[in-house]
């Protein structure tokens, strides 16, 4: 008589070492996106336990029948930096212009004279333990402030600028620092989405729609994932081939051939295993049999989708 097989139930085990079935994460979807469909609670669910993410720190947002965007708590950044014992602690703030003189000022915290300032962007730096040097980014505050469909700023744009541009500063300042930690994992304001700060609730506004925004997202989304997964330093890499500062002003051409490095340095890294990554990637994932392996193409698989033309 053959004997029955047990199927392993769906279970995210975070990293604080709590446990969450799949059918209290599709609880949580729902109440939240009721338009869901059952594919995106189970990506959702995917996303989460690949990351051991908690899904009370991940926030699911759908508005009518468009694509879901997933977005990750500031906080969950934090506490993974902090559990990787390698935080050596951060500086964040602003970048101001004066008014009047010119002067451009780089400011710890997010307090600035709005009077007598002009915000015009964010940064910050993260300290590992490991490392001799910063991790420091630089962001602008053109590039990140979205307006609604009638040309005004998001609610939380509008009414704390400072905030906001200074906690997308220190999230991408986090993810430089700890890619293995943290690569795919993105806050609602770099996602071009909002949310309440206080009670972390989704607010109802749809940003405008920008196919070229759509697109630049897909593409830095891009960079970023391979880039994570393969430890590539793409900042040096642009910066190098191209004299620019920041994925966002690469052209479509340029980023694809960032893209193209990076995943060519993640098949030399994985064939140092002594395994095929084409091969692999061609498997399911129960069939990989190296450890290392099934890791670094189970992201792959999760993390970085995108289709090159």
């Amino acid at each position: 008589m053959a004997k029955a097989v047990i199927e392993s139930p769906k279970i995210i085990v975070a990293e604080d070492g709590r446990t969450y079935t799949f059918d209290e994460v599709a609880t949580y979807v729902k109440y939240h996106a009721p338009n869901a469909k059952q594919e995106e609670i189970e990506e959702f669910f995917n996303y989460c336990k690949l990351r051991s993410l908690s899904p009370y720190d991940v926030h699911f947002i759908k508005y009518g029948n468009s694509q879901p965007v997933i977005v990750v708590g500031k906080d969950a950044f934090l506490k993974r930096a902090e559990r990787s014992k390698q935080l050596d602690g951060y500086k964040a703030g602003v970048i101001t212009v004066n008014r009047d003189t010119g002067e451009v000022t780089y400011r710890n915290g997010a307090f600035y004279i709005k009077s007598k300032e002009e915000l015009v962007g964010g940064w910050a730096e993260v300290y590992r333990k490991d490392f001799n040097h910063p991790i420091r980014t630089e962001v602008a505050i053109e590039e990140y402030a979205r307006k609604t469909k009638d040309g005004k700023l998001m609610s939380n744009w509008a009414t704390m600028p400072a905030t906001m541009i200074r906690k997308v500063a220190l999230v991408q300042a986090l993810r430089e620092a700890f890619p293995s930690e943290m690569s795919g994992m993105y806050v609602a304001e770099e996602m071009g989405v909002e949310i309440d700060e206080e009670t972390g609730e989704v607010l109802n506004t749809k940003p405008v729609e920008n196919s070229k925004i759509e697109l630049d997202r897909k593409y830095i989304k891009g960079i970023h994932s391979w880039s994570g997964l393969a430890e590539f330093d793409y900042k040096s890499y642009i910066r190098e081939k191209f004299g620019k500062e920041s994925s966002k002003q690469l052209t479509k051409e340029e980023a694809i051939e960032v893209i193209k490095e990076a995943k060519e340095r993640w098949r030399k890294k994985i064939m140092e295993l002594g395994i095929d990554p084409e091969y692999e990637l061609s498997k399911s994932l129960d069939d990989i049999k190296y450890p290392e392996a099934k890791e670094l193409t189970n992201r792959v698989k999760e993390e970085a989708p995108i289709e090159l033309p």
